[in-house]
């Protein structure tokens, strides 16, 4: 009688460990900074740029690192992430996309890249690039070592960030 009791406490205590374990691992990924970011275009008659929105969805701060604007080559060798441009923000417009930014839990950083500046040509070749989908976004915070990465797109309406 005793070796069964034994038995069911044993199996008792390694579901409780195993279910605790599932939960801490739940709870730590739903902790962590998650970073949501929409990027597009804004005043594009009057001369415009590029306006970032970055949340965090996160329950726990992150830093924005850097924020770059590239382009990859064409075909096969651009397919495979060789580039073609980079154009870093904090260091070509210093004034509108200030970085690194500390972005706390339901923050919201905001940073601008107008088309008068920057390396990669002027406006309308900016917004051909952008109206062809060729024109990415790379974000790097310091809680991950994955970069998040997207398509500049034209302005929208329904900008779910817009203030």
């Amino acid at each position: 009688m005793d070796s069964n009791l034994t038995s069911v406490l044993a199996i008792w205590g390694a579901a409780l460990s195993t279910l605790t374990f599932l939960l801490q691992i739940a709870k730590w990924r739903r902790e962590r900074p998650r970073i949501a970011a929409e990027v597009e275009t804004y005043d594009v008659p009057a001369g415009g740029g590029i306006r970032f929105a970055i949340r965090n969805r996160g329950d726990k701060p992150t830093t924005i690192e850097e924020v770059t604007l590239l382009t990859y080559q064409p075909g096969v060798i651009g397919f495979l992430g060789v580039k073609h441009t980079e154009e870093p923000l904090s260091g070509v417009h210093r004034r509108t996309a200030k970085l690194p930014a500390v972005v706390g839990p339901g923050e919201i950083w905001r940073g601008e890249a107008p088309f008068s500046g920057g390396r990669r040509g002027d406006a309308a070749e900016k917004l051909s690039l952008i109206q062809a989908g060729s024109l990415f976004y790379k974000i790097r915070c310091a809680h991950s070592s994955r970069l998040k990465l997207g398509k500049v797109r034209l302005d929208t309406s329904d900008n779910p960030f817009r203030a």
